[in-house]
């Protein structure tokens, strides 16, 4: 790390700290609105504010989905899906009810803004302190996953062994196209699942595997004929909920699947892209490789029992943007 990046890591953690010592206190109220974008990256942001709250001592304070893209078919309850789905605001002070008593609302960019007492906050996400409250996620992200279960249906364990679930980016997400960023070629995945296939079965692991996309099966046909599970069904209600609760998770370039990865308590294979892993992922190289052993060791930890895998033993990455 250079002495640059140094210097800028204390300066947060000073902003940070000295941002604590004013915010605590039960009258300081934040809550996260002003998104547009996909339900992964509004709830990765809700996560974030909530994370935000809890390491300065403030009140987190619950505002509902109003607008989230990649609606297929124009619902208009489609916000109202995503709320009752997470379950977010389950045991949080409802946002309206503050409007009620008459308390003002400041739009602001940054966690650092927060300052007053007797004001309703409302920030798009807080990452640039996400990293500075890592002792208090663990215990945040269980209760959250605790929430997005406690109403669905138990999902079916595979009769094949281990099940996989590896999710990639297509629809809007194309190679020239204006997200392109966020392509990953299929050739990439094909060697990972090659890599992957090969670790299981040098451990004498049976497994399932199950691509979860977009588009026409027919572009993962490689794949198929790997033995692998292609699901272009499109409904990204059962999509994230096979990804959190599948053995071994494959992440793609997405918050949709990185949420995932936060409230998995399996295997995280990590695709590197804007938000950084959490300690105990496996991060995959740009070709689809990934050290064989490191994810061995993760896989024998999940399977017998140590804490120290899934979401109650890992701590963030001292990094994470927008």
């Amino acid at each position: 790390m250079s002495v640059l990046s140094q210097l800028r890591r204390w300066r947060t953690r000073l902003r940070f700290f000295r941002l604590r010592y004013r915010v605590g206190g039960s009258r300081r109220y934040v809550t996260c609105a002003g998104k547009v974008d996909g339900a992964g990256a509004q709830a990765q942001a809700v996560v974030s504010v909530m994370l935000f709250a809890r390491a300065v001592g403030a009140r987190y304070v619950h505002t509902p989905f109003s607008v989230i893209d990649h609606n297929p078919d124009s619902s208009p309850d489609w916000q109202a899906r995503w709320e009752r789905f997470f379950n977010f605001g389950v045991g949080e002070l409802p946002a309206a009810a503050l409007h009620d008593r008459g308390m003002p609302r400041v739009q602001v960019v940054s966690p650092f803004q927060v300052t007053s007492t007797g004001v309703l906050y409302e920030i798009p996400h807080c990452y640039a302190t996400w990293a500075l409250g890592r002792a208090l996620l663990p215990g945040l992200l269980a209760e959250l996953r605790g929430r997005l279960l406690a109403d669905k249906p138990v999902v079916a364990a595979s009769h094949n062994g281990l099940r996989v679930a590896i999710h990639m980016r297509r629809g809007d997400v194309t190679e020239d196209g204006p997200h392109a960023r966020r392509f990953t070629e299929t050739a990439t995945i094909e060697r990972l699942f090659q890599g992957l296939e090969r670790a299981l079965r040098m451990a004498d692991v049976p497994f399932s595997a199950t691509l979860y996309s977009q588009g026409d099966p027919a572009q993962f046909s490689a794949l198929a004929e790997q033995g692998v599970i292609i699901d272009t069904r499109d409904d990204p209600f059962e999509t994230f909920m096979q990804l959190v609760t599948a053995d071994v998770l494959v992440t793609a370039k997405s918050s949709f699947s990185y949420l995932a990865g936060l409230l998995s308590r399996g295997v995280v294979l990590y695709q590197p892209f804007w938000h950084g892993p959490l300690d105990g992922w496996v991060r995959q190289s740009g070709d689809g490789g990934f050290d064989r052993m490191t994810f061995l060791d993760r896989l024998a930890a999940y399977r017998f029992g140590d804490s120290a895998i899934g979401p109650h033993g890992q701590t963030p990455m001292d990094r994470g943007c927008a």
